[in-house]
């Protein structure tokens, strides 16, 4: 699987979906679905919400300004990185900061040659001023190993966290493989589970009981991958559990040290919370 590119720009600015196809083409996984919403779509919320009486502080507390809030940080997160095409405006700047932040590469597509010269543009991993310039510093970058894993919707991957907050285990099975697994006595639950996991299930039996357990999961690279997806939503504890099955995973994989640097900073993992 190639990585996942969060794309962030301008809804008025018409090269975001010639930079998505020229990105598809190469093979990444593209985000620029925010896209859709059409030229006008902040004018007319603006509008919207005036007419209503509302402040722009008001309006932020709307559901509108929420689900659209959330919905895009979950893609921001989920990401491996970030392409901002200018020119953008302040929402543009502030999510590439927060891609770049997570510990994730961002790289700056210019429109044109600047008439004035930003020294902090060097927080991006490269800044370019054609499309096919900045596509191949992303094919070079040394993204590390990425598993094939499902396609992604916020309002499944959320309450999916939420019920592994509660049922679900991570830890480090045989080796080093790292594993995510839910067991619970409702089937349907686990099932539901499963299909966002694109995982199989299986029945085991609790003894003391003789009541049927129901549990499905994943393990190795494909589990780490979905514990980055899931970290997010998970509080402090379940937080910190990851994080000690992903460090362990990280020491005893010894064969592949580039690749593990990658993944210690996508879990905010350093070096003291490796033995």
């Amino acid at each position: 699987m190639q990585p996942v590119v969060y794309l962030i720009g301008s809804l008025r600015n018409p090269e975001v979906s010639k930079v998505a196809k020229a990105l598809r083409k190469q093979g990444f996984e593209v985000f620029d679905d925010w896209h859709a919403a059409g030229k006008i779509a902040d004018d007319s919320w603006r509008d919207y919400e005036q007419a209503k009486g509302h402040s722009y502080s008001d309006a932020l507390q709307g559901h509108a300004a929420r689900h659209v809030f959330h919905h895009d940080l979950f893609h921001l997160r989920r990401s491996h990185g970030c392409v901002l095409v200018l020119p953008a405006g302040k929402s543009g700047h502030l999510e590439f900061g927060y891609v770049v932040g997570l510990g994730k590469p961002g790289f700056i597509l210019l429109n044109g040659e600047p008439e004035r010269f930003d020294a902090m543009t060097q927080f991006a991993y490269s800044v370019q001023s054609t499309v096919q310039q900045c596509v191949q510093d992303l094919k070079s970058f040394p993204w590390p190993k990425i598993p094939p894993m499902p396609t992604m919707h916020a309002d499944e991957v959320i309450p999916l966290a939420l019920l592994l907050e509660g049922e679900g285990t991570f830890s480090i099975g045989k080796g080093t493989t790292p594993r995510l697994v839910l067991q619970m006595t409702d089937e349907d639950v686990v099932r539901w589970a499963a299909k966002i996991l694109d995982s199989a299930v299986w029945q085991t039996t609790r003894t003391a009981v003789y009541k049927k357990i129901w549990a499905c999961g994943t393990s190795g690279i494909r589990a780490a991958e979905w514990m980055r997806v899931l970290l997010p939503y998970m509080k402090s504890r379940r937080q910190a559990q990851i994080k000690k099955t992903v460090a362990t995973w990280l020491e005893r994989r010894t064969y592949n040290r580039r690749d593990n640097v990658v993944w210690a900073k996508w879990f905010g993992i350093t070096e003291g919370d490796l033995n």
